[in-house]
């Protein structure tokens, strides 16, 4: 057994799980099948009820929710994006506890994560002489600070120095400060 119980805890401690009722969908290599298929099935069942009330239609094929690995962001792509329901999160993990990746790259990868999510469900410019450099919002997801900062309440916050910080104590401040996780929403900022 490796995760023992802290000294002093009760031995008889029990946790029982309670979960809502959910599906958890497990996929194997052809994830981008999955997503487009989703889509499709989607898309059909909403031309079906044409004409009806079309509030949540086609919502049971598309996911409220996606975690997505440091090491799978490769695969938030525009079907990835198009298989989330409009009031979905994405939870993107960072890569904070790289130890071979430098501070340069930890930021550039949290803000390769915030530019594909943000740029998700874009139109880009028509002409490309148009003097527009960047796409026209249509619909993409930005980072929910108010959920991203819910994520780490339990962080355990940095002691308080009496005084300054050496250079390395600052840089390890800041890397401790910075997520592990970012949470996304649709919408426009």
């Amino acid at each position: 057994a490796y995760n023992f119980l802290p000294p002093g805890a009760k031995k008889d401690n029990q946790h029982t799980a309670e979960l809502p009722a959910s599906t958890f969908t497990c996929v194997g290599l052809d994830l981008e099948r999955l997503f487009v298929r989703r889509n499709v099935k989607a898309k059909e069942e909403a031309a079906k009820k044409k004409g009806s009330n079309n509030k949540g239609v086609g919502s049971k094929y598309k996911f409220d929710a996606a975690f997505v690995g440091s090491n799978s962001t490769q695969f938030m792509t525009p079907a990835f994006f198009d298989s989330l329901a409009d009031h979905g999160v994405i939870v993107a993990e960072t890569i904070k506890f790289v130890v071979d990746a430098s501070d340069e790259a930890k930021t550039a990868f949290n803000g390769k994560i915030r530019d594909l999510c943000r740029n998700a469900g874009t139109v880009p410019p028509t002409d490309a002489s148009s003097p527009s450099t960047t796409p026209s919002q249509k619909n993409g997801w930005f980072q929910d600070n108010a959920l991203t900062e819910q994520l780490h309440t339990n962080v355990v916050p940095l002691k308080k120095r009496e005084v300054a910080a050496t250079v390395g104590q600052a840089r390890a401040d800041l890397r401790y400060a910075s997520p592990y996780q970012l949470v996304f929403k649709k919408g426009k900022q």
